[in-house]
């Protein structure tokens, strides 16, 4: 009797271990997840950064050179 008492106690011993383990894996995976939502957050507006300055180097590469853009317009509108 005393043998199965004992082997009662490290079961639970074992699955309160387990559930302790899995609790501290339960919040190292929802550290990564917030980490690589970070990432995926850091990487869009990097994107977006980079989409912007295609668009000016597009803006740039079609006006006149050594002309500030806002000169030009102003130029656009006074001479129609």
């Amino acid at each position: 009797m005393a043998r199965k008492q004992t082997q009662v106690l490290t079961l639970e011993e074992k699955l309160e271990d387990a559930r302790t383990k899995n609790k501290a894996l339960e919040k190292k995976i929802s550290r990564k997840d917030v980490d690589i939502f970070k990432l995926e957050s850091e990487i869009q507006s990097l994107m977006d950064r980079l989409r912007n300055k295609e668009g000016q180097i597009n803006m740039l590469r079609f006006a006149p050179p050594f002309v500030p853009i806002h000169i030009r317009k102003r130029s656009v509108e006074t001479n129609t």
